[in-house]
């Protein structure tokens, strides 16, 4: 059985004050690129990711620069928002989530809120990615592509919208903001485009 544990790294928008720390070498990301367009279910596929198997104990940061100390022989993968660290062994994980609040109240909520999610469609569909299939079960909501499926999080933007985001490993990040209007719609976005989801 794989274990897991999920980690907010909370960047505050509020000056914290000068302190000095160690040099540390920070987990990059590819840069995003854009979701070619393809049609039917299962369409939306997980991003590229960087990955760095370590040789020695290290200290690494996220993008977003929060640090921490790596053992060696286990394997830094970053992904957008997210760093996945996994043991040799590969029984377990850990991940960080880096998110940009003012404070902790305003970071993610895992599981995701069931008040929130209790206002989602059950099913949405998209003309360039296909569909999103929506279940709850146990106070976790999932969403489901078709060919692969995660757990998600939410968190209340700064604009006052609501943002589901898949925390499964392996495809952890993606965003889907709840749109505004008469028919309910999740709204994904890349480096060039904008792709909306409605309900079905």
């Amino acid at each position: 059985m794989r274990a897991s544990l999920v980690g907010i790294s909370l960047t505050l928008l509020a000056a914290c004050g000068d302190g000095t720390r160690a040099p540390v070498t920070p987990v990059t990301a590819p840069p995003p690129s854009a979701v070619p367009p393809a049609a039917g279910p299962g369409a939306v596929t997980p991003a590229a990711a960087r990955t760095e198997k370590l040789a020695v104990d290290t200290p690494k940061a996220t993008t977003e620069g929060a640090t921490f100390f790596a053992p060696a022989g286990w394997t830094i993968t970053a992904r957008g928002a997210t760093t996945l660290l996994e043991p040799p062994e590969g029984d377990a994980h850990i991940a960080f989530v880096d998110v940009r609040a003012k404070d902790a109240d305003a970071a993610l909520t895992i599981p995701a809120d069931p008040a929130e999610s209790g206002k989602l469609a059950k099913r949405y569909a998209s003309e360039a990615l296909g569909e999103i299939a929506v279940t709850q079960a146990t106070g976790v909501t999932t969403f489901d592509f078709g060919e692969w499926k995660s757990a998600v999080a939410t968190r209340k933007n700064p604009d006052g919208t609501i943002s589901f985001l898949t925390i499964a490993p392996g495809a952890m990040g993606f965003e889907f903001v709840v749109g505004q209007g008469p028919k309910r719609t999740l709204i994904t976005r890349d480096a060039q485009h904008e792709y909306v989801f409605t309900e079905r």
